[in-house]
């Protein structure tokens, strides 16, 4: 069960859902948390899907992470292709 979702811009979270709860997240940028860092790494670097467990949030709790990277795509390229987004 997906029970939060985060958007990040670079390396820092610009969206949450649910924001309830969660207002405290918002900023937090990622590479700079050491239990966090390699995970942030390895997912710009590859530009693969990376699956974590267990985590310790910020916002409190224990979870699986799943972070998937997100590419821009150059106009006129295929999806996914261009610079690490988020």
């Amino acid at each position: 069960m997906i029970q939060n979702v985060s958007l990040l811009r670079g390396t820092s979270t610009v969206d949450v859902y649910p924001i309830k709860g969660n207002e405290d997240t918002i900023g937090d940028g990622l590479a700079g948390v050491p239990n966090e860092r390699e995970a942030v790494r390895q997912v710009i670097n590859t530009r693969r899907t990376v699956i974590e467990d267990p985590v310790h949030l910020v916002q409190g709790g224990v979870s699986i992470v799943c972070r998937i990277p997100v590419l821009a795509s150059p106009k006129g390229k295929l999806f996914g292709s261009g610079e690490y987004w988020g």
